[in-house]
This record gives structure tokens, sequence and C-alpha cells, in this order.
């Protein structure tokens, strides 16, 4: 049986692994429309791959500086990887950021509510990206 503390490690896990995810889904975004002939907005996605990688570093950082373990599951393979134009692409990229965005006010709101009880896991600054 997880501890409350292990289980809050365990909601970070799951967004490291939304954040890698997050990281192939822009990179298919990438090599699809470098494969159309559009190298400045493939660029783009390619930094925003890497940031995504960047935030899942910081989430791993977190949980090991706070005694934690990461817990390493398995990513999915991106829903889709071709569009049809740019403007699907980013229409795309305007979805999923929503979607992350709001996973992450969720483990933001979770961290929250154990900040009583677990004052060391204060979170909100390191969620200013």
């Amino acid at each position: 049986m997880q501890t409350a503390k292990e289980e809050l490690f365990e909601a970070i896990s799951q967004q490291i692994n939304k954040e890698l995810y997050s990281e192939y889904l822009y990179l298919a975004m990438y090599f699809c429309l470098e494969a159309q002939g559009y190298p400045n907005m493939a660029r783009w996605l390619w930094k925003q791959s890497k940031e995504e990688k960047e935030h899942a570093q910081r989430f791993m950082k977190y949980i090991t500086s706070k005694g934690g373990h990461v817990h390493f599951m398995a990513i999915d393979e991106p829903e889709r990887q071709w569009w049809d134009t740019p403007r699907a692409v980013f229409e795309h990229v305007l979805q999923h950021e929503r979607l992350v965005t709001s996973l992450i006010r969720q483990l933001g709101t979770k961290l929250q509510a154990h900040r009583d009880t677990f004052p060391e896991l204060e979170i909100g600054p390191m969620l200013q990206w």
C-alpha cells in the first residue's frame, strides 16, 4: 500500500509520462512539417519537443530531490503521426496544450491539498515555466 507521499510522487510520475508523450507528439509534428517543406514551422516544433523533455526532467529531479523514486511508464504512441496541413498541426498543438495545462493544474491542486501535511513538497515555483 502506498503512503500519501508516494501517491503524490506517482501523480507526478504520471505527469512526467504526459510530458514525454508531448515530446513524441511534437517530434511527429516536426517530421510531418519537415517532410511537407515547412522547415521554419518544423523547427519551432523541434524546440517545443525539447521543452517538453525539459519539463519531464524537472519533474524527475523534483521527485528525487524530495527523496522519492520516479516511476517510469510506457509512453504511448502519438495518436496521429501525419497531418494534411500546417493549420491542422497547429490546431492539434493548441488542443494538446490545453489538455496538458489542465493536467498540470490538476496536479498542482492535488499537491496543494497536501501542502500542510507535506510542506516540503511545495511545487508551485517549479510549475512557473
